[in-house]
């Protein structure tokens, strides 16, 4: 039974370790961005910090560390919350923004 119930774990370490990596490549490209807006700034700062607790999640859940999982858990919900309010921040941009 054991080998059949780490399947599961097994598949959220993969998951947390390419979430980690693509949250931190797309930091880096956010990063370039920074030096034009603030905006950009905002963005790779976030997501840097999204992708430093995946990693940290990432690395209890390999050492079978049950707060791997509220760590990513919490994580996820950081990352929505700063994706929408990122996009907020962007509409009331243009909405309220000046004419172009």
């Amino acid at each position: 039974a054991a080998p059949v119930a780490y399947g599961p774990i097994r598949r959220a370490i993969r998951v947390a370790g390419s979430s980690g990596v693509t949250l931190a490549l797309a930091a880096l490209v956010s990063l370039s961005f920074a030096l034009f807006s603030f905006k950009g700034l905002i963005a790779a700062v976030g997501l840097s910090t999204a992708a430093w607790f995946e990693f940290r999640g990432y690395a209890k859940l390999r050492r079978l560390d049950i707060q791997g999982v509220a760590i990513l858990a919490r994580n996820q919900v950081g990352l929505t919350v700063l994706i929408v309010g990122y996009c907020l921040w962007c509409l009331a941009d243009a909405w309220f923004g000046p004419a172009p």
